[in-house]
């Protein structure tokens, strides 16, 4: 699952990348690009976004794929994603002297290290209860099939 999470998201930025990989940045820098995009290129991206259909129809809508685990790590890392975003930013306030390291420790850094302890508390507790609403899912239905197999022995012996 966490496989074709990562496979997504990595064709995801190579098609918007694409580009600039072949061309490179320079073409942009005026506002706009003036190298048109090339049969190969659209090839390339066309065949790329047939893959991430594919790899999205396999995660969203495969029967043995727990959807609220899928929700459950997508919410997770793009939680991980936001505190990331947050650190990074206020790294570059503190390089660009709009913000005092202490200030920007005190403040905020304490802050993010806090959420960050959070949301693995409650990664830790989601594992939890994923794994016992399975263990009582498997039960019930070996209970089930135990009673139907009990069920049937009584009948053959009567």
């Amino acid at each position: 699952m966490l496989l074709l999470m990562a496979f997504i998201t990595a064709h995801e930025i190579a098609q918007e990348k694409l580009h600039d990989v072949l061309y490179g940045n320079e073409d942009k820098s005026n506002g706009n690009n003036d190298v048109p995009q090339g049969l190969e290129e659209q090839n390339v991206i066309d065949e790329s976004k047939k893959f991430v259909a594919e790899a999205k129809e396999m995660l969203f809508h495969n029967e043995k794929i727990d959807r609220q685990v899928v929700q459950l790590i997508l919410t997770k890392r793009i939680s991980r994603l936001v505190l990331h975003e947050e650190v990074d930013v206020i790294n570059r306030l503190v390089q660009n002297g709009f913000l005092m390291p202490n200030d920007a420790e005190k403040e905020f850094f304490t802050i993010i290290r806090h959420d960050t302890y959070r949301l693995e508390k409650s990664r830790k507790k989601d594992q939890k209860k994923v794994i016992q609403e399975r263990i009582l899912s498997h039960m019930s239905t070996f209970n089930t099939i135990n009673r139907d197999t009990t069920d049937n022995i009584m009948l053959t012996m009567s």
